[in-house]
C-alpha cells in the first residue's frame, strides 16, 4: 500500500506523471496537504492569481469570474466523482441479483428439453453466458473511476489538460518576452 504523502511519488498510472510535472518545492507542499483537500489547495491558488492578475489589470472582471464559475464546477465534479467511488453497493441487492442469477441459470435445463429435447445444454449454456455475462459487467461497472479498462481514462483526461494548459502558458510567456503583455509583480505560473 502506499501512504497518503507517497501518492505523488509513485504516481504509476499518470501520463504525465505528477513527479514530472512538480517541482521538489510544490511536491513538498502538495505533500504536507490531506490528498481530499489538494484540489481545494489548487483552487484556491488558481484563483487568487488570477484575481492578482485582474486587480493589476491584465484581465476582465467577467473572464475572471468565468474562471473562479468553472473551478467551482470541477470541485462539485470532483466531489461528485468521490461520492460515486465510495459509495458502496447494498449487500442486499448483490445478493439478490446473484441469486435470481443462480435461480434462472440452475433452473433453465429443466424448462429447455420440452421444445429442444437432446440440444438443450445449447440454450442453457446460451442463457448461462447471458446472466454471468451481464453479471460480470454490472460488477465491472459498479467503480467506474478504476485504472483498468472499461473504465475512464482519467489518466487521457488529465494528459489532455496538461498539454492545454501547457499550450497556453507558452502563449501567454511569449506574448510576455514580445512585450504585449508584462505584468508588474504578477505570480509565477
Amino acid at each position: 500500500l502506499v501512504d497518503d504523502e507517497e501518492l505523488i511519488d509513485v504516481d504509476a498510472y499518470g501520463r504525465p506523471s505528477l513527479r514530472d510535472i512538480l517541482t521538489q518545492e510544490e511536491s513538498a507542499r502538495y505533500k504536507a496537504i490531506h490528498y481530499h483537500n489538494r484540489p481545494n489547495v489548487m483552487v484556491t491558488e488558481m484563483q487568487m492569481i488570477c484575481e492578482h492578475i485582474r486587480r493589476l489589470g491584465f484581465l476582465c472582471q467577467r473572464s475572471a469570474y468565468d474562471l473562479y464559475h468553472e473551478c467551482e464546477q470541477v470541485l462539485d465534479a470532483y466531489k461528485q466523482c468521490e461520492r460515486v467511488a465510495t459509495t458502496p453497493v447494498p449487500y442486499q441487492y448483490l445478493h439478490m441479483v446473484n441469486f435470481v442469477t443462480f435461480f434462472c441459470v440452475f433452473t433453465a435445463p429443466f424448462v429447455f428439453p420440452v421444445d429442444y429435447m437432446y440440444l438443450t445444454p445449447v440454450p442453457s449454456a446460451i442463457l448461462a453466458l447471458t446472466y454471468f455475462g451481464g453479471s460480470k459487467i454490472g460488477e465491472a461497472i459498479e467503480k467506474p473511476f478504476n485504472w483498468t479498462f472499461p473504465n475512464h481514462d482519467l489518466s487521457g483526461v488529465g494528459w489532455r489538460i496538461h498539454k492545454e494548459n501547457s499550450t497556453i502558458h507558452k502563449k501567454m510567456m511569449t506574448q510576455q518576452n514580445k512585450g504585449s503583455f508584462t505584468p508588474p509583480n504578477a505570480p509565477t505560473l
